[in-house]
């Protein structure tokens, strides 16, 4: 069976169904999803699962990894790039001061859940300006290190080195963001996942 997939988004608040053999294949995830489907939802910085099962006894689900910093609320969207298409998610930083943002496309590193962007570009707009662009994550030392360091502040699950997934760490003043990614290769398709994390100030 395919990948099921439900995204519903509200201001804070992101909920996702995913293939869940598929979902413990992925980094960050332990083998223990394996036995049913989840629910995996982000409600701020708090990472919660919901696990169904058919029997009348729910087992525990795992712990969550616990982030090392308190973060804002993040955002999700696991979606299908079509050849020549663009999968595009907005957000809106109501601060006045400005804040540090991680945004991903995540391609490769959701390997496990079959077709996806093998290698998704990212861009980052403020209206009609690109704040900025990558294609492929961590091309310097330095960016692997602020990046990775990133991760483990929000929680998110890492990247292997040298992965074509794309990520920045941006300083954003406020207003309205849109986030884009598409193919860097021609003819390519697949999902994708769009994540934007706040991070404390």
């Amino acid at each position: 069976m395919s990948p099921a997939t439900l995204a519903a988004v509200h201001d804070k608040f992101v909920m996702r169904v995913v293939n869940h053999n598929a979902l413990a294949e992925i980094p960050g995830f332990t083998a223990n999803f394996k036995r049913s489907a989840e629910v995996y939802a982000i409600l701020g910085s708090d990472h919660c699962i919901i696990t169904a099962t058919r029997s009348s006894a729910l087992p525990s689900p795992p712990a969550p990894s616990t982030p090392t910093t308190t973060n804002k609320p993040n955002v999700s969207t696991l979606a299908f790039c079509p050849v020549g298409g663009v999968v595009t998610a907005g957000f809106v930083l109501a601060d006045a001061s400005s804040q540090q943002v991680l945004i991903r496309a995540i391609g490769p590193s959701l390997a496990p859940l079959g077709g996806v962007l093998p290698n998704p570009r990212l861009t980052v707009n403020k209206g009609t300006v690109t704040i900025k662009t990558n294609d492929d994550w961590g091309t310097t030392a330095a960016e692997v290190s602020a990046l990775k360091a990133a991760f483990t502040a929000v929680g998110a699950f890492g990247l292997a080195n040298g992965s074509k997934d794309s990520a920045v760490l941006l300083r954003l003043d406020a207003g309205a963001y849109t986030v884009q990614a598409d193919s860097t290769d021609a003819g390519a398709s697949g999902l994708v996942l769009l994540e934007v994390y706040v991070i404390k100030n």
